[in-house]
């Protein structure tokens, strides 16, 4: 598609971490790679910000390599669809494709959250001393939830600067060095 929602930069609207993202979807499954959320310029990996995609079934739903192409060539059982999210702090990337179990496409309505936090808490929740904080030392993640359901997480612990940068984000688009494509 053509359709996106472009939200010129603001210092008040800066995505960086912790960060959560809820969206609902639906789709036949006859689109390819759609971007989501894109708040980075995703022409150079390490390029700060977040992008965040979904992407349909990549799996050969038949035999490609059989001599005949019948009925029982056909595999209607794999529906691998994933939720892509890539965030950068202009020196270090994760790059996280997460494999969810439902099929994101299947024209369904589903609700996906992106989680990017601590995966512990930061502090002690027995006696809240001021020296029982643990904000340097817990492991980052990213998690990916569909339909209340986690599906996975990756690690963003080698995140360490910051997300945030000059650049318009788009709900529907992705930024690749200023052309926006893989819209909805």
């Amino acid at each position: 598609g053509t359709q996106y929602i472009t939200i010129p930069d603001n210092s008040a609207l800066e995505s960086d971490l912790p960060i959560g993202i809820m969206f609902t979807f639906k789709s036949d499954g006859t689109e390819g790679t759609l971007a989501v959320y894109c708040k980075k310029d995703e022409s150079t990996s390490t390029n700060a910000g977040i992008y965040v995609e979904l992407l349909r079934n990549s799996v050969a739903d038949f035999d490609q390599t059989g001599p005949n192409f019948d009925s029982g060539d056909f595999n209607t059982t794999t529906q691998a669809s994933a939720v892509r999210v890539h965030v950068a702090d202009g020196t270090n990337d994760v790059d996280a494709t997460i494999t969810t179990a439902t099929d994101l496409f299947d024209g369904s309505t589903h609700t996906v959250v992106i989680n990017i936090a601590n995966t512990n808490p930061d502090f002690d929740s027995g006696d809240f001393d001021n020296d029982d904080f643990y904000i340097a030392d817990s492991p980052k993640t990213v998690e990916v939830f569909v339909d209340k359901v986690s599906e996975g997480t990756a690690d963003t612990s080698s995140i360490t600067g910051s997300l945030t940068n000059a650049r318009d984000a788009y709900f529907g688009g992705r930024d690749n060095g200023g052309t926006i494509d893989s819209s909805l």
